[in-house]
C-alpha cells in the first residue's frame, strides 16, 4: 500500500541564513546611514527634507525586507 505522507505536496527546503543574513546587513545599513546622515549632513537641509530623508530610507529598508522575505512566505503556503 501506498503512505499517505507521499501524497503530501513536499515543499522546497529554503536555506533561510541568507535570509536572515539580509536583513540583519540591511538593518545595521540603514542604522550606520541614518547615524551618519544625522551627525554630519542634517544640519544643511531643512527638518521636512531631513524627514523626507529618514522616510525614503525607511521604504528601502523595507523594500529591501519585502523582496527577500516575500518569496520565502508565498512558498511556504503551499
Amino acid at each position: 500500500m501506498s503512505d499517505p505522507e507521499d501524497k503530501k505536496p513536499q515543499i522546497p527546503k529554503f536555506n533561510i541564513l541568507p535570509k536572515i543574513a539580509i536583513s540583519v546587513t540591511a538593518s545595521i545599513g540603514w542604522l550606520i546611514f541614518l547615524i551618519v546622515w544625522l551627525y554630519f549632513i542634517a544640519e544643511n537641509f531643512s527638518v521636512y527634507q531631513n524627514l523626507a530623508v529618514f522616510l525614503l530610507s525607511v521604504l528601502i529598508l523595507g523594500i529591501i525586507n519585502s523582496v527577500t522575505w516575500i518569496p520565502f512566505g508565498i512558498m511556504r503556503k503551499k
